[in-house]
């Protein structure tokens, strides 16, 4: 009686744990695109530290993955100014990034900025797809950012900064700052 209540058990088991069994799922697969768009932020509508965000979207195969490059003239604690470069990513494959078509031409990605799926961003691309491989895409005709933190005030203050595009082909963009690098410390020689 006891094999009989075993082999019933596993036969259950693998009844509800086959693949049809499953439900199915409608996975979202993203067109291969490469986008990048240089952004200023406001803060209060202020361009306050006159620098240059690059927000940089990937997607290949089934994962996507959104690079934000931020540049910002900061005080650097004496009468001097510097950029000090500030690199965050996000990945679908790290479950803080989500991608959806909102029509053709246009992704929206979801940023988490917290654990959990806490704090979630929209960003909205329109694009051109190629001609010739309507599945690959890299020019952008929009961008839209909602939700952004403002990292600088977190988490004594929750307040949201937003992004507008630079607009035109790639020029040369005055900034008046200085670039802050993180040398080697030299060794004392003996």
């Amino acid at each position: 009686m006891n094999k009989l209540k075993l082999y019933l058990t596993l036969l259950i088991g693998l009844a509800a744990f086959s693949i049809h069994g499953l439900p199915k799922t409608n996975k979202f697969v993203p067109p291969k695109v490469s986008f990048e768009v240089a952004t200023r932020r406001l803060i209060d509508n202020i361009d306050a530290n006159k620098g240059v965000h690059i927000f940089r979207l990937n997607c290949a195969m089934d994962w996507c993955e959104l690079t934000q490059i931020s540049l910002e003239c900061e005080p650097l604690g004496n009468s001097e100014k510097g950029f000090t470069p500030r690199i965050t990513n996000s990945s679908t494959l790290s479950g803080f990034l989500e991608i959806s078509a909102m029509s053709e031409g246009m992704l929206e990605v979801t940023i988490f900025q917290g654990t959990h799926h806490q704090f979630p961003a929209k960003i909205r691309f329109n694009y051109i797809p190629e001609l010739n491989q309507p599945e690959t895409s890299t020019r952008v005709t929009g961008f839209k950012a909602d939700g952004l933190i403002n990292l600088k005030s977190f988490p004594n203050l929750i307040k949201t900064v937003d992004y507008v595009p630079i607009i035109g082909s790639p020029h040369l963009e005055p900034l008046g700052c200085d670039v802050m690098v993180p040398g080697i410390v030299k060794k004392q020689t003996r």
